[in-house]
């Protein structure tokens, strides 16, 4: 008969406790591990899904040859800007910009030159542009302007100013080959509430096809002489 002492019993349930306490902690930092690593991953994953729908939204709202805002946005932020023009009683004014010539320059230099004088022409009226106000390239050779706090004269001075910066300086091509580049601008100052956005590009539109006639010129729809408010008076830079 085996007498097996209280002392070994108690030794062994000793070293089974600490054999299973050290699994435990072992296993425990095994699965902290896991969690970590995990955790790092989910934020790597949530990081990269921030930067595609950033991606995403700026592909959706900005316009892939020159990179400044497209129609959409540009639509997007004029209606609340004209619901802060009629909530606060300031004033609106789009401009479109037509890119004269443009079908020349493609013929002659070929479309390669055209799309750097779209480039050229976004990054020059971006120069001028108030950082309150929306450049955007509305389609083909046409680009809309929303200055917001303005009034009709402020908003002509503000077109005569982009001309003027526009043909200052040739578009100069990778092969040294110089293109001046002039545009067309229409300027239209929003009637308020009794008129809808749409109206007011239409306006906009028919003045720089007025303008069209001459090249290089600024036309305005229906300007009123109307005193600056004092937040309109700084200059477009």
């Amino acid at each position: 008969m085996v007498i097996v002492h209280w002392w070994v019993i108690g030794l062994a349930l000793l070293a089974l406790a600490a054999g299973t306490a050290t699994l435990v902690r072992w296993n425990t930092r095994t699965l902290k591990r896991k969690v970590r690593r995990l955790e790092r991953l989910a934020a790597r994953r949530t990081r990269e899904l921030e930067i595609a729908q950033h991606n995403l939204e700026h592909l959706v709202t900005h316009d892939r040859l020159t990179g400044i805002p497209s129609r959409r946005f540009f639509w997007e932020r004029a209606r609340g800007a004209a619901a802060q023009a009629s909530r606060y009683k300031t004033g609106l004014a789009f401009i479109v910009v037509d890119l004269d010539r443009l079908e020349s320059i493609n013929e002659t230099h070929g479309h390669a030159a055209g799309d750097e004088a779209l480039r050229f022409t976004a990054h020059r009226l971006g120069q001028i542009t108030r950082s309150s106000d929306v450049l955007a390239r509305y389609g083909g050779e046409e680009f809309v302007i929303l200055l917001n706090q303005t009034s009709g004269p402020s908003a002509e001075r503000a077109a005569e100013r982009m001309r003027e910066h526009l043909s200052a300086e040739p578009c100069r091509l990778e092969d040294g080959v110089e293109i001046p580049v002039t545009a067309s601008f229409g300027v239209a100052l929003w009637r308020g509430r009794e008129e809808d956005l749409e109206e007011l590009f239409s306006r906009a539109h028919a003045a720089v096809r007025e303008a069209k006639q001459s090249r290089n010129a600024v036309a305005t729809s229906d300007v009123p002489a109307t005193l600056d408010p004092p937040s309109a008076a700084a200059p477009v830079s």
